[in-house]
């Protein structure tokens, strides 16, 4: 079993379970599409940097400003640093 797995609500709502952490969190479409990009071991820190400043085209959440990415980026670095997505991610 994975460490973490992302999931889907009936409603399409995204949480994402930490087993390691014992925790569940409700994951926003952003926080859900950086986590796919970790999981596809995408540097994510070099993804964000290579950002636009103008409007982001996001695979299944639609267009984005990079002021919003990066609330969701910093988010994500705050749970990677405090022991959050330690394992392979299962969707």
């Amino acid at each position: 079993m994975s460490a973490f797995t992302l999931l889907d609500s009936k409603r399409q709502n995204k949480y994402f379970y930490d087993q390691k952490a014992k925790n569940t969190q409700w994951c926003h479409p952003l926080l859900y599409y950086i986590l796919k990009l970790h999981d596809r071991g995408m540097d994510v820190e070099q993804w964000y940097r290579n950002l636009n400043n103008g409007p982001v085209k996001i695979e299944g959440f639609g267009t984005s400003s990079k002021k919003e990415i990066a609330y969701y980026f910093r988010k994500y670095i705050l749970l990677r640093d405090n022991g959050f997505f330690s394992g392979k991610i299962s969707f």
